[in-house]
């Protein structure tokens, strides 16, 4: 099977690689949407899962797109917690944006509380 959305598909047993980018946050109930999506791989095939990063840079942004939630390394492991998974890697996708994100957060911050913004 090629690259497509496979949303309306009711089994993923044939797919070997499926993708997740982006998608975890908008979710209510991680932990369920990823037990229900995982029931309908085939033991052995691969998860791939991005999501937006540190709590700590949650923004009008994360609002607007309608996340729920951003993650870290213990969140991420929180809503996999039970579920038949192997973490093969779990690492930052441009980590070394996170350190221009944090000055940037508290300027906001700071202008908000000064009533410019």
């Amino acid at each position: 099977m090629g690259c497509r959305n496979a949303t309306t598909l009711m089994s993923y047993e044939n797919i070997e690689y499926l993708a997740l980018l982006d998608v975890l946050e908008h979710q209510a109930d991680d932990h369920a949407f990823l037990g229900e999506l995982l029931q309908k791989m085939a033991q052995g095939s691969t998860l791939i899962v991005t999501v937006p990063a540190v709590m700590g840079l949650w923004s009008g942004s994360d609002v607007a797109l309608g996340h729920h939630r951003r993650y870290d390394r213990t969140s991420f492991r929180r809503a996999i917690a039970g579920l038949p998974v192997q973490v093969i890697e779990m690492s930052f996708l441009f980590p070394e944006m996170i350190p221009l994100a944090l000055p940037r957060r508290w300027l906001r911050k700071t202008s908000s509380n000064r009533g410019y913004g």
